[in-house]
């Protein structure tokens, strides 16, 4: 009988560790959308956007994958400007950005026509690392374009273009 009751013991306990596991899933790698908008929100918020209260963005990157734009200088002597030319934009289904944990960003389901607005594209990978692009705008005042790179080794580099409304 007290084996029986030591097994019965041990099948209660190793079913309880197992719904518990459950309840916390493995952490995941983060998705490169989600690396370049921590890189962004963390890094380059601070030094580009100080007067900026809030940013605004939907919580999901775009439904498109790409790296047109001005992006054809950047990178230099990498092969990039090819890599540039040969891109094209495709769909891609969007996915979820965690940004509650930046206090500046507030999610706007639409566009906010005051605020600083920012749209994060769906990853492109290739010529050694993978790329997301960034627009952050002020209708009828700027647009800011960044193309982060996060290279197969996990550093970051950023090329920055901007254009004035």
């Amino acid at each position: 009988m007290s084996h029986y009751l030591e097994q019965t013991q041990f099948q209660f306990f190793f079913m309880l560790c197992l719904l518990l596991a459950s309840l916390f899933p493995l952490v995941a790698t983060p998705s490169p959308e989600q690396t370049a908008f921590e890189y962004f929100a963390t890094v380059l918020v601070v030094g580009q956007y100080p007067r900026a209260k809030h940013l605004y963005l939907t919580g999901r990157s775009e439904a498109q994958a790409h790296v047109k734009g001005l992006f054809a200088p950047c990178f230099p002597d990498t092969g990039f400007r090819a890599f540039w030319a040969a891109n094209e934009a495709t769909d891609a289904p969007a996915v979820p950005i965690a940004y509650r944990a930046f206090s500046r960003f507030k999610r706007a389901s639409a566009f906010n026509r005051g605020g600083t607005q920012v749209r994060l594209y769906r990853a492109v990978t290739g010529l050694g690392g993978t790329y997301v692009y960034l627009a952050v705008y002020k209708m009828h005042h700027f647009t800011d374009h960044y193309l982060v790179k996060i290279s197969d080794a996990g550093e970051v580099e950023v090329c920055k273009q901007g254009e004035i409304w």
